[in-house]
């Protein structure tokens, strides 16, 4: 377990660079949105088993707001809150 989180980790600062490019680069709809979904699950899996619970929490909201259509601006902050929780485990 402690390889896993130091891992995830040595990673987290990067996760959270992809994330927020994908957020910007937004080329159509559907497509971007459900690879934002399934970033956001991916790190919420990842999370969860090494226990890293705040960031195993606002990534499944991240990806439970996609899925729920919410507007862009909530999921602005969604992505925002998940990105700050990767990069304070990366410090």
């Amino acid at each position: 377990m402690k390889a896993l989180r130091a891992r995830f980790r040595a990673r987290a600062a990067e996760e959270a660079a992809a994330l927020e490019k994908d957020w910007a680069d937004r080329p159509d709809g559907a497509v971007w949105l459900e690879r934002i979904a399934d970033r956001a699950h991916t790190i919420a899996g990842t999370a969860g088993l090494i226990e890293f619970n705040d960031i195993f929490e606002a990534a499944r909201l991240l990806e439970q707001s996609v899925g729920n259509g919410l507007e862009s601006h909530v999921l602005q902050t969604r992505v925002d809150g998940l990105c700050e929780a990767l990069r304070k485990v990366a410090r």
